[in-house]
C-alpha cells in the first residue's frame, strides 16, 4: 500500500520541481525575421540567447 502511494507521490513531486523552473521564450518565425532583417544587430557580435534542445 505504502509503495503505491510513493508511485504516485514521486512522479508528481517531480512535475511539481520542473514547472518551477524560469519560464523559457518561445521563438517564432516572427521572431526570426525581425532579427535577420535588424541591420544594427547583425553588425554586432552575438550574445548567446537560446539553448538548443533536442529530443528523440
Amino acid at each position: 500500500m505504502r509503495r503505491k502511494y510513493l508511485l504516485f507521490i514521486v512522479p508528481v513531486i517531480i512535475f511539481l520541481v520542473s514547472a518551477c523552473r524560469e519560464k523559457s521564450y518561445t521563438v517564432t518565425i516572427g521572431d526570426l525575421f525581425d532579427e535577420i532583417s535588424d541591420l544594427t544587430r547583425l553588425a554586432s557580435m552575438p550574445e548567446i540567447h537560446y539553448r538548443t534542445v533536442q529530443y528523440s
